[in-house]
């Protein structure tokens, strides 16, 4: 598992960042309890607790986390062509998934369990995972890592096709970031796990290759369950759902998460999700992606703007990742855009 960069917010508005390497920052104190587990000491700036990561294989590895930070903490990791099966067992965290044009986010609590899993669309592509934790709050939890061709190596062209559908319907098809809200077998997976290991290393690596897969199983069943098209809504979830594009457009440099559209309209996040798929045919980050894109070409082609300007105003993080996502919706890069349409 490769750990990237971590930073912690105290009083201060902006954050302080402390360490280019979270390996550094969190984990100053290594022990190898074998040749294929590492126990970290969270270093005592940061907060208490450890990590232990477990490699299975080349491609996969359990991740055990026990942590309580000394402040409002973010951890980030690299995301691109990995899969997550994260059980939250005490506190809670938010986990994002952040693009090179677009972001997803969820909130787990104990007894949640995230999927998530992240592919490249193209070679520019990066992707992060970041992990909020709170000052003074506990938090443990066990999560298996792997690579996504692991995953989908599994199953036959039908299976895969199936499975690719599924994830499209769920957030578009190249990233999906689900909670679900209980599994008590993947649960028992991982209280089976925390108990005493096996003394012989390739006994252990066989028992956690086991573990994996049948994770994978149980999460693959919840998948591929056929979330079907009749969505349900009463006139009050309709109108409050018909809210959430303006919502949105509100605030294109801080837009809403879904979790806090939820508690604003008061519609469960699981309703307001397959709901609003429902009613617009695409997933909530999807619309959100799409009509950032609509309103920057409006001040693109309808304004004399710099295109620095343009990509502040609505909310891309720097011109570059604006202009890659014109060059991937049109083709070509926004000047060249401009410059089309004034000579027609």
């Amino acid at each position: 598992m490769e750990h990237e960069t971590a930073h912690q917010t105290a009083d201060a508005e902006e954050p302080i960042s402390l360490n280019a390497c979270v390996r550094e920052i969190i984990c100053a104190q290594s022990t190898s309890e074998d040749s294929i587990t590492t126990k970290n000491a969270i270093d005592p700036h940061f907060g208490h607790g450890s990590l232990t990561v477990t490699k299975i294989g080349k491609d996969a590895g359990l991740a055990v986390f026990d942590i309580c930070p000394h402040h409002d903490s973010v951890v980030t990791f690299r995301a691109e062509e990995r899969m997550w099966i994260i059980d939250c067992m005490q506190g809670s965290m938010q986990v994002k998934l952040v693009g090179s044009d677009e972001a997803w986010e969820e909130t787990i609590k104990k007894g949640n369990v995230l999927v998530a899993a992240a592919s490249l669309k193209d070679a520019h592509d990066q992707m992060t995972m970041q992990i909020t934790l709170r000052a003074g709050v506990p938090f443990e939890c066990a999560g298996f890592f792997f690579s996504a061709n692991r995953f989908f190596r599994c199953f036959n062209a039908e299976e895969n096709m199936r499975l690719q559908e599924r994830l499209h319907q769920i957030c578009g098809g190249h990233v999906c970031m689900t909670k679900i809200e209980s599994l008590p077998e993947l649960e028992k997976v991982f209280v089976r796990l925390r108990g005493k290991p096996l003394k012989d290393q390739a006994a252990c690596r066989l028992i956690l290759e086991s573990r994996l897969w049948e994770s994978m199983a149980y999460v693959l069943e919840v998948m591929l369950q056929d979330c079907g098209t009749d969505v349900r809504l009463d006139e009050y979830e309709l109108q409050m759902i018909s809210k959430i594009p303006e919502r949105m457009a509100s605030n294109l440099l801080e837009p809403p998460t879904i979790p806090q559209m939820a508690k604003e309209f008061g519609i469960n996040e699981t309703k307001l999700k397959k709901g609003f798929k429902f009613i617009y045919g695409i997933p909530v980050y999807q619309y959100f992606r799409k009509m950032k894109l609509v309103k920057a070409m409006d001040l693109l082609l309808g304004t004399s703007l710099p295109v620095g300007e343009i990509a502040f105003r609505c909310g891309y993080a720097s011109q570059g990742q604006f202009g890659a996502a014109i060059k991937k919706e049109c083709g070509v890069t926004p000047l060249q855009l401009r410059k089309q349409v004034i000579r027609g």
